[in-house]
């Protein structure tokens, strides 16, 4: 198993080290950077013999792990502290984990019995806010831990180049981790829901809004390039993944799949590899924010799911 660990700019020290050390106990570690003043930086914290892949974006780099590694693979975000193995008997699965704030670096594991332990996010149409609990399979992840077996590797990486793109057709960061999981979910059903021990997290996350003002947080949005990068992962995301039928439904920061640039022929050529819908994910989501309930309903009705 490689775990492929990628770097965002102005990462902290404390997170490249706590990431790296824990991840190394349970696979092979691959770290991924965008230049080489970041990848200097990597080995002098780490050690000289780290594995490092330089890649410019995050969405390019996690292509690239696809695109070049035969093995079930775990993508990870550079500020994650691994208590347990994370993988699965699945050919997709998502963990829970625990939140820790930019104070508690130091030791994470100090905040696990304050914490909420959850699976995420189910924002796939970028309206929805429910969070996750409880569950057993997964169509959708927004999380910083996937993984995916080298099967489902292998499939995506075909599906994807055989109508020449990437298996993530955007160069930035935004909806990386979701264009996989929902691309493996489309192919083969559901991932699986992994519970650590005695139903606890797997993993502690460092989330980054728990101070905005941080660098690693406030430096990106900066960037004029940045942001219309992550715009447009948005809106491909949704160009390929949610259906058209669905399309006038209000979504947070207005992002419009029409705007995507990946033209239409080669989006409906990957429907048509898929063998299941947003509607299969439907019959199974389960809103627990009632803000959503209105949106679930309407999608529901439009689509003509039960």
């Amino acid at each position: 198993m490689i775990v492929f660990v990628s770097v965002g700019r102005w990462e902290t020290d404390a997170a490249i080290l706590y990431t790296y050390r824990t991840a190394s106990m349970f696979g092979r570690v691959i770290i991924h950077v965008d230049d080489g003043a970041a990848a200097e930086r990597v080995r002098s914290l780490v050690g000289r013999d780290v594995d490092i892949v330089v890649v410019d974006g995050l969405g390019a780099g996690r292509s690239w792990a696809v695109e070049n590694i035969d093995d079930d693979v775990v993508l990870s975000d550079s500020h994650v502290y691994f208590l347990e193995r994370p993988s699965c008997g699945s050919t997709h699965c998502d963990f829970r984990r625990f939140d820790f704030g930019f104070d508690t670096e130091h030791d994470p594991v100090s905040v696990i019995g304050k914490s909420a332990w959850h699976f995420g996010q189910l924002n796939w149409n970028r309206a929805y806010r429910s969070f996750v609990f409880d569950c057993a399979a997964k169509w959708y992840s927004h999380n910083p831990v996937i993984f995916l077996h080298k099967d489902a590797v292998r499939r995506i990486r075909d599906v994807y180049m055989k109508y020449g793109l990437r298996p993530i057709p955007w160069r930035g960061y935004g909806a990386d981790m979701e264009q996989l999981y929902v691309s493996a979910s489309r192919l083969f059903g559901p991932g699986l829901c992994v519970y650590g021990s005695n139903r606890g997290p797997i993993y502690g996350h460092r989330a980054s809004v728990s101070n905005t003002t941080h660098p690693f947080w406030a430096e990106r949005w900066k960037s004029p390039t940045y942001y219309g990068e992550w715009y447009r992962a948005n809106t491909c995301f949704l160009k390929l993944h949610y259906p058209r039928e669905l399309w006038n439904i209000p979504r947070s920061r207005g992002f419009d799949p029409e705007r995507c640039d990946i033209d239409d022929r080669t989006v409906k050529q990957l429907n048509d590899e898929f063998r299941y819908t947003y509607a299969d994910f439907l019959r199974d989501f389960r809103p627990t924010d009632p803000a959503d309930i209105p949106i679930y309903n309407l999608e529901k009705t439009t689509l003509g799911a039960p």
